[in-house]
């Protein structure tokens, strides 16, 4: 009985041995799923208006729920209102000058009216036959002249008449050759210079009120996505500018987890790969991919909760989750899974 005694005990202590070391000499290996934690993280954007100005209203406070291009405020509007007003009241003064301008160079190139020139020629006419008669006249004078008949003075007061009736048929005559003509090159040119340089100024006007009318509708702000509102910066009253944000949002979907990877499993992940989220509390798993790996090594940060110790270098990184309903809520601890790791 005493013999078989150590032998029981060497036994059990060669059982011992082998259980703990089992694994590592049949190089046995864990068949739980590559396990890690992290905490949920939103994506968040700041909101500012588009121009400084005092702000009139905002319509959301911290914790609302708010979709895209819900009317989250605005600034006031008396300033650009009065601008725009005046601006408008001017496009019909220009409207004026362009039709003006355009009639002006429509006349010139047209020419001028057939009855005006009817009328100039029928003048000419009458204005010849006039020229003749005073032509016969004055032949007649001089004879009666020759002959002693009329004196010297009423010959010449009868050459003063052909001379004047000449004069008035050629001036006649050029009006006539001007008329049918029409305006000079250089004043269809001056009439064309008028037109570009008014339908300039209507469209200078027309500018003017585009972007005072833009100016107006930045004077509101919209939710440029789904989210909730984590900071009201600012309120009512306060003097707005663009590099000053007014709300910060948290988007709702997609959301990202942070999580940290020790260097010796760094090489197993690669984005793109699948991953489950657990989250406390919630029975259902989530779903999500890796979207970024870091590229520099750090120190495990002391929020994160590990099974390694805390003085391994780490790589960070980041699972996206699409989360429509907002059910993962930001600083929740969640662990995560990778099928097919482990």
């Amino acid at each position: 009985m005493k013999k078989k005694l150590p032998i029981v005990i060497i036994v059990l202590i060669l059982f011992i041995v082998a259980w703990f070391n089992w694994d590592k000499w049949f190089d046995v290996k864990d068949s739980q799923p590559f396990e890690l934690y992290g905490n949920v993280e939103n994506r968040q954007m700041q909101l500012s208006f588009l121009m400084p100005e005092r702000i009139a209203e905002l319509n959301v406070n911290e914790g609302d729920l708010i979709k895209k291009g819900d009317y989250l405020g605005s600034l006031e509007t008396s300033r650009i209102e009065r601008e725009l007003a005046n601006a408008r009241a001017v496009i019909p003064i220009r409207q004026a000058a362009v039709d003006a301008a355009q009639a002006q160079l429509d006349k010139a190139q047209n020419g001028n009216r057939p009855e005006l020139i009817a009328i100039s020629k029928a003048a000419s006419l009458a204005l010849e036959s006039k020229v003749k008669s005073a032509e016969r006249e004055t032949k007649r004078n001089t004879d009666l002249y020759k002959d002693h008949i009329i004196t010297k003075q009423a010959l010449d007061l009868q050459n003063d008449n052909v001379y004047f009736y000449q004069n008035i048929l050629k001036a006649v005559q050029s009006g006539t050759k001007m008329l049918a003509n029409g305006e000079r090159q250089e004043t269809i040119a001056l009439a064309q210079a008028n037109l570009n340089r008014a339908k300039a100024e209507l469209d200078k006007s027309n500018q003017d009120i585009a972007l005072l009318e833009q100016k107006l509708a930045d004077t509101k702000l919209y939710a440029p996505s789904d989210g909730i509102v984590r900071n009201r910066l600012k309120e009512p009253g306060e003097m707005a500018s663009p590099q000053v944000p007014v709300l910060t949002i948290a988007t709702v979907s997609p959301k990202w987890i942070r999580s940290y990877v020790g260097e010796t499993d760094l090489m197993k992940f690669k984005i793109g790969d699948p991953a489950t989220i657990q989250f406390d509390g919630y029975d259902k798993p989530f779903s999500g991919t890796i979207s970024y790996i870091s590229s520099q090594a750090e120190f495990t940060p002391k929020s994160i909760e590990t099974k390694e110790l805390r003085t391994h270098l780490v790589y960070e990184i980041r699972i996206l989750v699409e989360d429509q309903e907002n059910l993962l809520k930001a600083g929740a601890p969640t662990t995560i899974t990778f099928p097919g790791l482990s």
